[in-house]
Order: C-alpha cells, then sequence, then structure tokens
C-alpha cells in the first residue's frame, strides 16, 4: 500500500502521462472555469491595487518569490527525475522567462526598459489560457498546478508593479516590446534546435488548437490572437478607469448637494 501511494504520488509529482487518462480536451469544464477566474483575478486585482497600492506593492513582492520559487522547485523536480537535463530544464518558454525577469524588476528601482517584460508578461499568462495546456490528463499534477499559479501571478503582479510604482512610458519604450520579444523568439529557437523534440514558444508547430488562416503560416493567427488578447485586456482596463471616474464624479456631486 505504501509503495503503491509513493508511487502515485511521484506519477503526479513527475507528470507520469502513462500513469493517467487522457483530458476531456479544450472548453471542459476546467478550461471555461479557468478563464473565468483569470478574468475575474484580473479586473479584482486592478480595483484593489488602484485603491491598495501600498498593498498592492508588498503582496505583489509576496506573489512574485512565489512564483520563482515554485518555478524553481519545477525546475529541480524534472531534472531529478531524469526526464529533462539541466540545459534543457533552463528558461526557454516565454512565461518561463518572463517569471523570472518579472520578479528581477520588481524588486529594482528603475522602471527603464519594464515595458516589455510588464506586456509580455500579461500576454503569456493570457494566452496560455487559450492553448489548453491543462486538460490533456484527466488529473491536474504538480506541472500543472504550478503552472497556473504562476499565470495567474504573472497576471497580478504586473497589475501591482503598475500600482505601485506608477511607471510612465514613450514610444520609445513601446518599440522595445516588439525587439524584446524577437531576442525571445531567437534564444526559444537556439532551444528548439538543441532539443529537436521540444517546441519552446511554439514556434516549430502551432499551439493552438486551430488555425486561422488554414495553410497559411500559424504565426499569422498568433498575429490575430495576440491582438485580440490585448485589446481585450486593454478594454478591461479603460473600462475599470471609466467606471472608477464615474463612481467618484457621483460622488463627488452627492457631496455636494450635502453641503
Amino acid at each position: 500500500m505504501i509503495n503503491y501511494t509513493l508511487a502515485t504520488f511521484m506519477d503526479w509529482l513527475t507528470e507520469n502521462l502513462q500513469a493517467f487518462g487522457p483530458g476531456k480536451g479544450l472548453f471542459c469544464t476546467t478550461h471555461i472555469v479557468l478563464m473565468v477566474l483569470l478574468g475575474i483575478w484580473g479586473i479584482a486585482f486592478i480595483f484593489i491595487a488602484k485603491k491598495y497600492p501600498k498593498f498592492a506593492a508588498k503582496f505583489g513582492a509576496i506573489l512574485a518569490i512565489t512564483m520563482s520559487t515554485l518555478r524553481i522547485i519545477r525546475m529541480i523536480i524534472q531534472v531529478a527525475s531524469g526526464k529533462y537535463t539541466f540545459v534543457e530544464a533552463l528558461p526557454w518558454h516565454l512565461c518561463h522567462i518572463m517569471c523570472f525577469a518579472l520578479t528581477i524588476i520588481y524588486f529594482i528601482k528603475s522602471t527603464r526598459f519594464s515595458l516589455p517584460v510588464l506586456f509580455l508578461s500579461v500576454l503569456g499568462g493570457v494566452m496560455t489560457f487559450i492553448f489548453g495546456d491543462y486538460y490533456y490528463t484527466n488529473v491536474l499534477t504538480f506541472y500543472m498546478i504550478e503552472s497556473i499559479i504562476l499565470h495567474f501571478c504573472l497576471v497580478a503582479v504586473v497589475i501591482c508593479y503598475i500600482a505601485s510604482k506608477k511607471p510612465k512610458y514613450n514610444w520609445v519604450s513601446v518599440l522595445e516590446v516588439p525587439i524584446f520579444l524577437a531576442v525571445l523568439c531567437g534564444w526559444a529557437s537556439i532551444g528548439n534546435a538543441i532539443f529537436p523534440e521540444r517546441n519552446f514558444m511554439y514556434l516549430k508547430q502551432n499551439g493552438l488548437p486551430f488555425n486561422l488562416f488554414g495553410t497559411a503560416h500559424f504565426m499569422w493567427t498568433y498575429l490575430i490572437v495576440a491582438i485580440i488578447v490585448v485589446s481585450v485586456v486593454f478594454g478591461v482596463y479603460f473600462l475599470v478607469r471609466y467606471l472608477k471616474k464615474m463612481h467618484n464624479s457621483k460622488q463627488k456631486n452627492i457631496n455636494n448637494i450635502e453641503k
């Protein structure tokens, strides 16, 4: 009984796919619930961070340390299990890189060069739930749970960073985003060349469960999905600002009437 329990735990910890049955796939209950929760999580953090920036600064630091620590533990388990080499376990994927990059800039006073990290952290955090990465087995393994926590943290830490540091950017900063992304794609391409069986940053084949342009290169699909995600994120941000402005205006009118 003890050996069976240990074996089951190790299967869960190291994600032994042979020990579990197939998952329910894209748009299963888990997928839908996670996407809804991520939306609620992001909107709630925008409200909380704007109202309590000092709390956001401290809580963001806790989340940044938490996600980085869990990611390091994951890397150690991958190497210790013998399924990954040390080089293979290094940060190659976008969100894996952003996990550590976001943590670093969070504890640096200067906000210079922070926009690419903030932008790509949110983009990666949101798009991962569209990719459907967590539904290929009937069990949420340790790797899946850790990844879910990481992507939720990416969104929250970015919001906390903006609320607490209030960075200001210009068009030069905006142009840094595609340059930074191109560098990361180059880095991931090196990983894909070293490990042909991997698909870091989904550059070798489409990571999405659909292709909007048929036989055309799947990168066009990524571009359209990225535009949609960015539009929704910014739409929510400006909606929250508008609602807050309307609320403050209404409260001001009430106070004037009472006077």
